[in-house]
C-alpha cells in the first residue's frame, strides 16, 4: 500500500487538467484498450454453452437474463474488438449491433438467442485466444 502526505494529496487534486480533443482523444484510446485487457466474463461463456446445447427458458424471466448478458457482452465486444483483431470486422460488428438493438418477439426469443449468441460467437472466435 502506497501513502501519500495531505500536501501532495492537494496538490495532485488541485493540479489543472486538460480537456482539450487531443487529450481526451488519448484518454478514451487508453481506457479501450485497458478495457481489452479485462476479457471476457465466465458467464458469457456459459451462457452461450447452453444456448448451442439446446437451451429451453426456465421461465421468461431466465430468458431475459440471458439476453440482457448478450446485450451487455455484445457493448462491451464493439469496443474492445478493434484492439484485439488484426481487420476490423466490419459484418460481424454490424450483425451483432442488429442483434443488440433489435425488439425479440415472445414466441422468437429462443431463436432470436441462438443467432444472437453465433453472432458473439464468430466475434469471440476472431479474437483468438485474447478473448
Amino acid at each position: 500500500m502506497v501513502t501519500m502526505t495531505n500536501a501532495t494529496a492537494a496538490r495532485l487534486v488541485n493540479r489543472q487538467s486538460s480537456t482539450g480533443e487531443d487529450t481526451m482523444c488519448r484518454l478514451i484510446a487508453g481506457l479501450s484498450r485497458s478495457l481489452a485487457g479485462d476479457g471476457i466474463s465466465d458467464d458469457l461463456y456459459d451462457a452461450l454453452n447452453g444456448v448451442f446445447d439446446g437451451y429451453a427458458p426456465a421461465d421468461e424471466g431466465d430468458a431475459e437474463r440471458i439476453a440482457d448478458l448478450f446485450r451487455r457482452s455484445a457493448r462491451q465486444l464493439v469496443h474492445i474488438v478493434p484492439h484485439l483483431t488484426l481487420m476490423y470486422p466490419t459484418q460481424e460488428i454490424r450483425r451483432l449491433r442488429a442483434f443488440r438493438d433489435s425488439n425479440v418477439p415472445a414466441d422468437g426469443l429462443v431463436p432470436h438467442l441462438r443467432r444472437f449468441a453465433l453472432s458473439i460467437s464468430a466475434l469471440l472466435d476472431l479474437m483468438g485466444d485474447d478473448a
